[in-house]
This record gives C-alpha cells, sequence and structure tokens, in this order.
C-alpha cells in the first residue's frame, strides 16, 4: 500500500513530516475505496507509534487490532510489537505466534520474535524460541551470552563483529555492555557518543537509549541512567516489565531518581493494563 510506503520513508530513510502527511492522504484515499482493508489500520497503527504522532500507543494498539479484526489472515506482527512495547507480554507472544502459525516460512517475522526476547531481557525464553523456530542446533544469540553474564564466551564473539563492522549500532551497544560487564567503565562510557553519532532516531532509537541507560547503570551513574530511561519511556519504550527486573540496572536501581522514575513508569504501565482490559478484553 503506498500509504504504507511513505510512512516507512519517513520513519527510516528520510525524516520528512511532509511524506507522513502524503502517508495518510493515500491511507484516507484507500479506505473511501474500500473501507474493509486491514492494511489501512495497519498503516494508521504504524504511524501512530512514531515520534511524528508522539508515540500514541494505544491508539495504534487499537488500530493494529482494527486490522486483525478486518482480516483475521494478516500475517503481520505489527501488533505484537506494540505490545511488547507497553509491558504486555503475554498479548505480544500470543500474536506473534498467531502470525507466524499463519505465514510459517516468513523467516524475518521468527527472526524478529526471537529479537524481541532480548530486547526484554529474557535471554533464556529467546534462546528456546529460537531453536523451537529454527532448530535445535542453533548458536546463542551473542545477546544471550552478554544477558548470563557469559562474558568469555560473549567477548570473542564481538570482538570478531567489531573487526568486520566497527561502526554498527548494535555491534558498539554489544561491545560498550561487555565493557561495562568487564568493569571497564571509562572505555563502555565512551564509546557512548560515537553509537549516538552513528544511530537514526527512527523507530529503533529508543531501544538504543536503553542499553546507553544500561551502560551508565553499570557504571554506578544514577543520573545519566536516568536521564537515558526518560528517553526511553519518552521515545516509546514505555515497558515496566523490563525496567522493574533487569539486573544491567541494579547498581542505581535504589537511587531517588531512578526510584522516581519507576513509580512513574509503573503507574503509567497500569494505566497500559487498565485500558487493554476495558478495550480488548485482555486479562
Amino acid at each position: 500500500m503506498l500509504g504504507f510506503a511513505y510512512a516507512w520513508t519517513a520513519v527510516f530513510i528520510e525524516e520528512n513530516p511532509s511524506l507522513i502527511e502524503r502517508a495518510e492522504a493515500e491511507t484516507n484515499q484507500a479506505e473511501r475505496l474500500n473501507a474493509g482493508l486491514g492494511q489501512i489500520h495497519l498503516t494508521r497503527g504504524f504511524i501512530l507509534f512514531t515520534w511524528y504522532k508522539g508515540w500514541r500507543l494505544m491508539d495504534a494498539i487499537r488500530e493494529n487490532r482494527h486490522a486483525v479484526e478486518l482480516d483475521p489472515g494478516i500475517p503481520d506482527i505489527a501488533l505484537g510489537a506494540l505490545y511488547y512495547h507497553v509491558g504486555l507480554y503475554d498479548e505480544w507472544e500470543k500474536d506473534n505466534q498467531r502470525a507466524i502459525d499463519l505465514d510459517p516460512t516468513n523467516q524475518q517475522m521468527k527472526r524478529t520474535f526471537v529479537n524481541e526476547f532480548y530486547l526484554v531481557n529474557r535471554p533464556d525464553d529467546g534462546l528456546a524460541t529460537q531453536r523451537r523456530l529454527f532448530g535445535k542446533d542453533q548458536a546463542p544469540d551473542v545477546r544471550y551470552f552478554l544477558a548470563t553474564r557469559r562474558l568469555k564466551e560473549a567477548e570473542p564473539l564481538i570482538e570478531d563483529a567489531m573487526s568486520r563492522e566497527p561502526n554498527n549500532v548494535s555491534t558498539l551497544e554489544q561491545f560498550a555492555l561487555l565493557r561495562a560487564l568487564q568493569g571497564r567503565h571509562a572505555e563502555a562510557q565512551a564509546l557512548v557518543p560515537r553509537i549516538l553519532s552513528i544511530v537514526q532516531r527512527n523507530r529503533s532509537y529508543h531501544h538504543v537509549t536503553y542499553s546507553i541507560a544500561r551502560i551508565y547503570a553499570l557504571g554506578g551513574k544514577a543520573d545519566d541512567a536516568a536521564h537515558w530511561l526518560k528517553e526511553t519511556i519518552d521515545g516509546g519504550f514505555p515497558c515496566y516489565p523490563l525496567m522493574a527486573s533487569d539486573t544491567f540496572l541494579d547498581p542505581v536501581r535504589n537511587a531517588p531518581e531512578i526510584q522516581a522514575l519507576l513509580v512513574r513508569l509503573r503507574s503509567q504501565s497500569e494505566d497500559f493494563r487498565a485500558a487493554a482490559a476495558s478495550q480488548f478484553r485482555i486479562p
């Protein structure tokens, strides 16, 4: 659908509000031609979950659910992604599995599902899902080794990736986290400006800011960790279950500024769940 193409370009290629306007105009035109198309609501949900629209997560969930109601055969994991961003893990897993069951040969959806387990710091579930979807002989992701503190296994993998892709944002994040976990905090924190100079402010940005919060948290810098956690929350990733349990944040967890953020986030999370329960019949 042309509207989705415009929106995708505006988010991942060219920051341009006029492209969002064109995306909305094309989507409205499609609705006039055929109001029963689920893709119309997938596109609107995609647009709502951007900085252009202020990360309107619940409105985006509503649009994506409507898309599935109109066309239950849509094999799309956008709804699941929205669920995990607000910490509705059960619904995230159910919806992603629904999409994969509809399109079992779609390798990208499977990889995305596995990736999301690491984004919410559930490495054991990530490895189990990886092996269920791709085969029992699958080697663990490097993030599995970082999350489980198996640094001897993580280090050669990350160093190899750094030698091949020294300016890859994900690789730099992992390298900085490795150094922080090794107690080499000055080296880890020195990588932050480099990461920020490379990363695009697209829909992956809030995951990068979360990694930066972890880097500072591991180094005991509560003020900096709180700053980047706030950036993460306000930038479209208000995932309370993650932040409430993430051991990467433990060195600063009891700092007043971190506790204040978590109190605010817990309240927001309860609002999300209450809204979901009343509007979408989610327990």
